[in-house]
């Protein structure tokens, strides 16, 4: 077994308390929703399936600044430094192993929620419509919830998680004020990364959209009966593609920092300077082109190549 996959199988195990206990929790979750149907609002339901995502931002959070904490806060990191391994190796098994809690955490999440909804069904569905046609609706409906965990998983989550990385490599490089300095890289890492995808969308617009997302589309059919046709809604994949990039540009320097960070006493002024400098650009353009900045965002997103 490698260095690095020595690494990630210790970091794994001792995530997997937590990540069992996140499961447990997921799954009594859903059994209690499930004793509600037929008591509530079939709406309000169908609602509270995604109540386990809203804390998956700030559970993968907390994990990955933990694992640092733990480990490199402490006299830990020197001997984690002694051994033969590179700095990106001990971050990467880091972020890897929280990464993979975080796809146990989804899959069990897109189950309950796959559960729900085709046991509790689609409310405001036409009266007449046939039975197959609804089980239809509720399979393309549950096939896209499905595809977009996968998406955000694969772009949103790694991006996610070396921020929170580079923010504890930024905060490791003082001894005073180590939170607020925390907080102001993570933030300017995250204008980093918007203002990276929107360049992608503009630096690749010659590439074509890709069909990301399947919706189902009701109509009308000839005889009046209801039916459902499987569309798909095209992505440009220029910001995607820069946010791949951006994010692994980002893990190799912020590995690297982490390790700097340890080997040094005391504050390092460059870094902090830099992150000062980057979230003072990020304040002043998010005033002066917030809403532009989002909404070219989203035109990158929907818009560009087609």
């Amino acid at each position: 077994m490698t260095p690095f996959f020595r690494l990630l199988w210790r970091e794994v195990r001792q995530g997997l308390p937590t990540t069992a206990a996140s499961v447990v929790a997921i799954l009594a979750w859903y059994t209690f929703l499930a004793s509600r149907v037929g008591r509530w609002n079939e709406g309000l339901v169908l609602a509270m399936t995604q109540v386990p995502l809203w804390w998956l931002p700030l559970g993968a959070l907390w994990r990955t600044y933990q694992s640092f904490k733990n480990d490199l806060d402490t006299s830990r990191a020197y001997l984690l430094l002694s051994l033969p391994v590179y700095g990106w190796q001990l971050a990467g098994a880091k972020l890897l192993a929280v990464w993979l809690e975080a796809v146990l955490y989804v899959g069990a999440t897109f189950g309950g929620i796959a559960a729900m909804v085709q046991g509790v069904g689609v409310p405001g569905l036409p009266p007449d419509m046939s039975a197959a046609v609804a089980a239809q609706f509720v399979r393309t409906l549950v096939e896209t919830v499905g595809l977009l965990l996968a998406i955000l998983l694969a772009f949103a989550m790694p991006a996610w998680l070396v921020l929170v990385q580079a923010a504890w490599g930024a905060g490791r490089t003082v001894r005073r004020g180590r939170h607020v300095l925390m907080g102001l890289a993570f933030l300017a890492g995250a204008w980093l990364l918007v203002r990276a995808a929107v360049a992608g969308a503009a630096v690749l617009d010659f590439l074509p959209t890709v069909p990301a997302f399947p919706y189902p589309d009701l109509y009308r059919a000839p005889g009046g009966t209801w039916a459902v046709e499987t569309r798909w809604l095209a992505m440009h994949p220029g910001p995607w593609l820069a946010v791949v990039l951006a994010t692994a540009v980002g893990f190799v320097g912020t590995a690297r920092a982490v390790e700097r960070a340890l080997d040094a006493e005391g504050a390092r002024w460059p870094a902090v300077a830099g992150v000062a400098m980057v979230a003072a650009a990020a304040a002043v353009d998010l005033y002066l082109n917030g809403v532009g900045l989002f909404d070219a965002l989203l035109q990158a997103l929907v818009g560009a190549g087609t």
